[in-house]
């Protein structure tokens, strides 16, 4: 067999060996871009410029991928921007396809480079297994869907959310990478809020609530997803302030602290209230060396918002309204009602809005009746729907994942508290309480597929792998006067 193999390598063309090397490749590849390129800037202006834009933007995530990974993290808060959501979207497959073909960075690590292999879940074998069977009895749901079609267009995003979790947590397994997709994650939410405020986002599908108010949507085209995303944002904000000594940053991300907070305040969103409050009872609970701190940004937070509504008589009325949460009390309803029929199996997956017309006369009179019949809409309720769509089973297992990837990020918190390093504690608890946030919010939104909430939940394996590889304080003095090899990892701050 070795004599076959080389007299096959003795007869290969010298083209064949010339376009195998990888600087051929790289040189073919910018010479066919290249032209593509000017032929799209010849025929129109705006699309050879895009492509010149991703062009680079490949590039840049080939020579490093967090870095890539951080800059697509903005775009995710455009998605009612059609562009910019194709634009994300080419962006994650980019990122998938050179986290697939990095073979020499699963065993190593090196500066600036992206982890990848499955080392940082050797520590959490569960969470593989939990995630592994949530998709797989997704998947089976739909041999029970009642309506086939619905199931599978909705299976799809399951399984990519699965390997966008997979990436992220494996490519920014790194202190440093993780403050970087954390502040990749507020300038997105920053940026949402500017267009919306500016008045360039898309125009919005319900731009008034019942209280006929209008309310900031945004890049979402939602002010109620807008406002979880910015109420996460705005936790990963003052983790970051938390875990930084330079001052210049520090001013920056309170500016980006206060146009987050003044952008969740016009999306005037009840369920982001009801978010924030639980978030801050979490905090108070988990953050026990800092409670005197945390009490005092509660208590300027209440301040702050006591007197918006007291000059905002418009927003008091909006968040007082009685109006069964815009219909959510109805929605919720039928749901429940859907669950006493399927309480094992579901009805399949996203098929809530395929039979929840069925149910209107089963529950008696419902106000928001339209919402059912005539507009069916999702249950705006993440773990009521899993439950009426795929049962006891697929909702159990979907609450057991999300809390194993809160418990990875407590677990990274405990162990930078363990090694004295407050600030990268700071920020596993901001990251922590951010996708708290984010699961609450859950109670009000249909959620369970935003790309925002996998996303911070695959920093938690992340942080926590970074914590294990984090060395002790005794590890850390004799290899800092030996080598320098070993970082204290407190010096991985911005700068």
């Amino acid at each position: 067999m070795q004599a076959v193999a080389l007299e096959a390598a003795r007869r290969r063309s010298p083209v064949a060996e010339r376009l195998g090397r990888p600087d051929t490749l790289v040189a073919v590849a910018a010479t066919a871009g290249a032209a593509l390129i000017g032929a799209a800037l010849a025929e129109r202006v705006w699309v050879g410029l895009a492509l010149l834009v991703f062009a680079l933007y490949v590039a840049l995530a080939a020579v490093n991928l967090q870095l890539g990974i951080a800059l697509w993290t903005p775009a995710l808060f455009f998605e009612a921007v059609p562009a910019l959501n194709l634009g994300a979207k080419a962006a994650g497959i980019v990122i998938v396809l050179l986290w697939l073909t990095a073979p020499s960075r699963r065993t190593q690590r090196t500066a600036g480079q992206a982890v990848v292999g499955f080392s940082v879940f050797r520590h959490q074998p569960g969470l593989v297994a939990l995630g592994t069977l949530l998709l797989m009895w997704l998947s089976l749901s739909l041999l029970w869907a009642v309506d086939i079609g619905e199931a599978a267009t909705d299976l799809w995003h399951w399984w990519a959310l699965g390997l966008l979790f997979v990436v992220v947590s494996t490519a920014m397994a790194e202190v440093r990478a993780v403050r970087l997709a954390s502040g990749a994650f507020l300038a997105g939410a920053v940026l949402s809020v500017t267009v919306g405020l500016i008045g360039a986002g898309p125009d919005p599908k319900n731009p008034a609530g019942s209280a006929g108010i209008a309310r900031l949507q945004g890049g979402a085209g939602d002010p109620n997803f807008l406002a979880a995303w910015l109420l996460a944002g705005l936790i990963l904000a003052v983790g970051l302030i938390a875990a930084t000594r330079n001052r210049r940053l520090r001013w920056v991300l309170a500016a980006a602290v206060g146009v987050d907070a003044v952008g969740l305040a016009s999306t005037l969103s009840r369920g982001a209230f009801v978010a924030a409050l639980a978030s801050a009872l979490a905090a108070l609970v988990l953050l026990r060396r800092q409670r005197r701190q945390v009490a005092g940004l509660i208590l300027l937070g209440a301040v702050v918002a006591a007197a918006w509504l007291a000059a905002s008589p418009a927003a008091w009325q909006r968040m007082t309204a009685n109006d069964r949460g815009d219909g959510r009390v109805d929605l919720w309803t039928v749901a429940w009602s859907i669950i006493r029929d399927h309480p094992i199996l579901g009805v399949g997956l996203n098929n809530y809005t395929v039979v929840e017309s069925d149910y209107v006369r089963r529950v008696g009179p419902i106000p928001w009746v339209d919402i059912i019949v005539s507009r069916a809409h999702e249950v705006h309720n993440s773990y009521l729907q899993l439950f009426a769509e795929n049962g006891i089973v697929g909702s159990a297992l979907f609450l057991t994942f999300l809390v194993a990837c809160l418990r990875t990020a407590f677990l990274a918190a405990r162990r930078f508290e363990a090694l004295g390093d407050r600030r990268n504690a700071a920020l596993a608890n901001a990251v922590l309480l951010a996708t708290f946030s984010m699961t609450v919010s859950g109670f009000f939104l249909s959620n369970a597929v935003d790309k925002r909430l996998w996303f911070l939940l695959a920093l938690g394996p992340a942080l926590l792998q970074a914590a294990v590889d984090s060395p002790s304080p005794s590890e850390k003095r004799p290899s800092k006067r030996i080598s320098g090899k070993n970082s204290d990892p407190a010096d991985f701050r911005f700068s």
